[in-house]
């Protein structure tokens, strides 16, 4: 990581850029306190201007294609993702989080198993994305994911057939 920049230790006034081109910024260990673990690796290219009570901070945080993460639901069910892509992030001086980017889920599954359900895991289907837009409240969640079933279906009379369905 390379911290360049200038602090005035006067006023703690600041203008200070943070590069990366691997950092892991948490880490995600397996635990029952929170419900998500995994490997974050991210890219990072971020500005710090301002003073600590009137900070202004912006840049790019791309997520790198070996970060793998996973939620746990409850015990048995889960959604484990490997994401990637790049997020520009604003935090404006007394305004609200500006997020604008793309983060592609090309890989994953989601463990789901209802009541009277085979326990299967649903794949990601790999045209899944968050794409940021603005405001958290602007964001689109477009993540897909499907299962192949088999089932034996009847026909009037004795004749029956399996069939397979993509289930999603």
């Amino acid at each position: 990581a390379v911290v360049d920049g200038t602090l005035n230790l006067s006023d703690m006034a600041m203008d200070i850029g943070i590069r990366s081109d691997r950092f892991k910024p948490l880490p995600l260990e397996e635990k029952d306190s929170i419900p998500y673990f995994g490997n974050v690796v991210a890219g990072l290219d971020v500005m710090l201007a301002g003073t600590p009570d009137k900070l202004d901070i912006s840049g790019d945080v791309t997520v790198l294609p070996e970060t793998e993460v996973t939620y746990n639901i409850d015990r048995k069910n889960y959604v484990h993702v490997k994401p990637s892509g790049k997020v520009s992030v604003k935090f404006p001086i007394g305004g609200d989080i500006l997020l604008n980017g793309r983060i592609d889920v090309r890989q994953g599954v989601i463990r789901y198993s209802p009541p009277y359900y085979p326990f299967e895991p649903f794949t990601i289907d790999p045209e899944s994305n968050v794409t940021f837009n603005g405001p958290l409240d602007r964001m689109a969640l477009n993540v897909a994911a499907t299962q192949r079933a088999r089932a034996i279906v009847g026909d009037v009379g004795d004749r029956t057939k399996e069939v397979d369905f993509i289930v999603g």
